[in-house]
């Protein structure tokens, strides 16, 4: 199992074109998971590209922990 990390917009587009080819490969197995410092910019990429990461890391700003949600 591969795990794709990202977290920038730039990241987000750069990485665009290797999730479509790996969400289509039945044989690959790959979890997409995203960070939330900067969501809003990266949202706009996820949105655009119908992306839906399996993970999003979240920092919990109180405890100064990181927080994992499963998105899907």
């Amino acid at each position: 199992m591969e795990i794709i990390v990202f977290e920038t917009r730039l990241e987000g587009i750069i990485f665009t074109p290797l999730i479509q080819v790996i969400s289509k490969t039945e044989e690959l197995d790959c979890l997409f998971v995203i960070t939330k410092q900067h969501y809003e910019m990266l949202d706009q990429v996820l949105l655009f590209f119908s992306i839906s990461p399996t993970y999003k890391l979240i920092r919990q700003i109180q405890r100064k922990t990181p927080f994992i949600e499963k998105t899907g």
